[in-house]
């Protein structure tokens, strides 16, 4: 998907991993060597994520880079 601007590393969205289920689009993506279970809000251009290894809850967010928008855009293509 790109490059993240805030961690400088690689993002990947695992297209096999991509489900919708009513106004919510699940999908798991990776950063580095994070992998993070996400479910997006395509209406209102945000995810909630939380890391898969650690479990640690990333809260709310709206992309902050185009690898970012970019995940948005793939992952909320109808």
């Amino acid at each position: 998907m790109g490059i993240s601007t805030n961690t400088n590393e690689a993002v990947y969205v695992d297209n096999t991993s991509i489900s919708k289920s009513g106004g919510t689009t699940s999908f798991t993506y990776k950063i580095g060597n994070d992998l993070i279970n996400a479910n997006a809000e395509c209406e209102r251009n945000r995810w909630h994520s939380v890391n898969k290894n650690t479990e640690e809850d990333y809260g709310w967010n709206s992309p902050q880079s185009q690898a970012t928008q970019s995940i948005m855009n793939h992952v909320c293509k109808p």
